[in-house]
């Protein structure tokens, strides 16, 4: 039984990303601690991020805490207002890298 709800949901997410983010770690050369490859830091910090994901995960069905309830309504105007200015810089940077 799921005690926390929101540290459940965000220890899944993390879980989830830190797999991907190792497999997308793991198609570089990875090498050795003496001789790092390009793949190593990325592949530690999706480790990590794994096991701070898990650990969330367990403490969700583990421990009661205060405020585990149902989440709350979706704050669309930040995220969107966010996404908006990622699109703008982004079409700014495509339109100064655009060959003349």
């Amino acid at each position: 039984m799921i005690k926390n709800r929101r540290d459940f949901w965000a220890g899944l997410l993390f879980v989830l990303l830190g797999v991907a983010y190792a497999w997308a770690a793991s198609l570089h050369d990875i090498g050795w601690g003496a001789d790092m490859g390009p793949g190593f830091f990325p592949l530690v910090l999706a480790a990590l991020l794994t096991l701070l994901g898990a650990t969330l995960v367990f403490k969700s069905l583990t421990l009661e805490a205060d405020g585990g309830g149902p989440l709350g309504p979706m704050a669309w105007g930040p995220l969107l207002g966010v996404l908006g200015v990622l699109v703008v810089l982004g079409a700014g940077a495509w339109w100064a890298a655009w060959p003349r």
